[in-house]
């Protein structure tokens, strides 16, 4: 199931009314059956739509999920198997990832803006995380509830949500 897939699941359950739960792949050492990058989306109804893993921790992640949908906290999480556990059950090779999971919010600008252009038909990225090396800005004065930072052309990486430090090459 591609971005989009997921991304049209996400807009039409939320077109009617369901709260929505996202995973997103954000880090992946060594070994892993998806890149940084995938999505894996839960409604409030039970809903499912895209991977992170093609299954290895998607039920995990299904509890996690519906668990932000209670109340629960957003949160990073990391899976992982070493290369010899893997070849006990049957895997090639080992690797870890690491999964940001948050609340879906239909009017985060970014995803708008990410929307907007995936349906023009332009090229469009949705950056997820922090990339150490650029200055990441204060949000803007209305307080928006989102985890998400936009590429800015000049200045790197603003935040869209909550208070953010600022990171330098330099430490």
């Amino acid at each position: 199931m591609s971005l989009r897939d997921v991304r049209d699941a996400i807009e039409r359950w939320s077109a009617r009314g369901a709260r929505v739960a996202v995973a997103s792949l954000i880090a992946v050492r060594r070994s892993a059956p998806l890149p940084p990058g995938a999505r894996f989306a839960v409604s409030d109804a039970g809903d499912i739509a895209g991977s992170i893993s093609s299954g290895c921790v998607e039920g995990d992640l299904f509890e996690r999920l519906t668990g932000l949908l209670r109340g629960d906290a957003p949160d990073v999480v990391t899976y992982g198997i070493s290369d010899e556990m893997a070849a006990g059950v049957g895997l090639s090779c080992g690797g870890e990832i690491d999964v940001l999971l948050e609340v879906h919010d239909e009017g985060d600008p970014a995803w708008a803006r990410w929307r907007s252009l995936v349906d023009a038909g332009g090229p469009a990225v949705l950056v997820t995380g922090v990339i150490v090396g650029f200055t990441l800005r204060p949000p803007p004065p209305e307080p928006q509830p989102v985890n998400r930072f936009e590429l800015e052309q000049e200045q790197g990486f603003r935040n869209l949500g909550q208070p953010v430090v600022t990171l330098s090459p330099d430490g």
